[in-house]
């Protein structure tokens, strides 16, 4: 059962950092829950919209690795997924181009017909 669960957030992780660089907001609407609370390793909180603009239309994610995911259960429905991250990044106003290297914390919860959707992110910057 814990390596079903492993499996699935796995891929659901993975099908976020892809549609994150595709810039495909179907995908995206798709992958994070409608209460969604984002939270940047810059203190920033966004929800859902406000992440969606920021994904979309202020920033251009490049590259995104998860190293080491570790995947806790939270009930029958829910499920964190823990660990670090390395995001390369590009300001589509400048073209600066940005690495940040993070510990996230992710919440996913499963919803009806069973579909795992982000629930809440929260990224701390590492040294």
């Amino acid at each position: 059962m814990m390596q079903d669960l492993e499996t699935m957030l796995e891929q659901r992780g993975g099908e976020r950092r892809a549609a994150l660089i595709a810039q495909d907001r179907h995908a995206l609407e798709d992958l994070l829950a409608d209460d969604l609370i984002h939270v940047h390793a810059s203190g920033a909180v966004q929800n859902k919209g406000e992440f969606l603009t920021y994904a979309l239309e202020v920033m251009r994610f490049v590259d995104i690795a998860q190293h080491e995911a570790a995947v806790r259960p939270a009930g029958d429905n829910g499920a964190i997924v823990s660990g670090a991250v390395t995001t390369s990044l590009m300001r589509r106003a400048t073209g600066e181009q940005l690495t940040s290297r993070t510990f996230a914390t992710q919440v996913w919860r499963r919803e009806s017909g069973g579909l795992w959707r982000q629930v809440a992110y929260h990224a701390t910057r590492l040294p």
